[in-house]
């Protein structure tokens, strides 16, 4: 019998196989599908049902991923606008349409809007976590002193107008070791709230500002 169901996707190598042979790819919506019996166990080739397949492939790029979510983030921006306007998008219904009737436009954009927002966040932690893993890859200059570095933090801290860092007493009655010192901090980047950030040294608290502040201003410059 022949087998004319093509819904499944082929691993090879931890990729898929893209449409009519043509390479690989990293992404389910770029794989091409096949029927179950197009992969070979010899070639070290799997099938996998299309429901069963994941977004990304076992071996596909980090890159490859954020690319993918930049395309799909950009295409929802571009059908919540349509959406927004009331411009149906469903190939099957023709011209404008409302919220009468119990149309699903208004659920499908208010989906649409959850899906985005969860992209972006996800994009904006991505973002924060780079910045401070470049700020931890920095070289360390083995000859500063705690008293050195901490004073660079500071500096860091306060480099914007208006933006100040106050180093509270120590906590004697503290429920922890690193609860026991902190710092304060207030500027724009705090919305001109006083954040505190504790430690077991000032140097930690500091720190633990600095890694603070880079985050807050990376997700609100998106």
């Amino acid at each position: 019998m022949v087998e004319l169901v093509e819904r499944y996707l082929i691993v090879k190598r931890g990729l898929y196989f893209r449409p009519n042979n043509c390479g690989y790819t990293g992404c389910k919506s770029k794989a091409g599908r096949y029927p179950a019996s197009r992969a070979s166990a010899d070639c070290g080739e799997t099938a996998i049902h299309e429901d069963d397949a994941p977004e990304f492939s076992p071996a596909c790029w980090p890159e490859t991923k954020l690319a993918e979510r930049d395309a799909r983030i950009a295409a929802l921006e571009a059908e919540n606008f349509m959406l927004a306007a009331g411009v149906c998008i469903n190939p099957g219904i023709h011209g404008l349409v409302g919220d009468e009737g119990g149309n699903p436009v208004c659920t499908a954009y208010q989906a649409l809007q959850a899906e985005e927002r969860a992209h972006s966040d996800a994009l904006a932690r991505i973002a924060a976590l780079e910045a401070e893993n470049a700020r931890l890859r920095e070289p360390v200059n083995l000859c500063e002193t705690p008293e050195v570095a901490a004073m660079r933090y500071i500096e860091q801290l306060r480099a914007d107008e208006g933006d100040s860092v106050t180093i509270l007493c120590d906590d004697p009655e503290a429920d922890s070791r690193d609860k026991r010192l902190a710092v304060e901090c207030c500027g724009a980047w705090t919305d001109w709230r006083e954040l505190r950030f504790y430690g077991e040294s000032v140097l930690q608290c500091l720190a633990k500002a600095i890694t603070a502040r880079t985050t807050l201003q990376t997700e609100q410059n998106r």
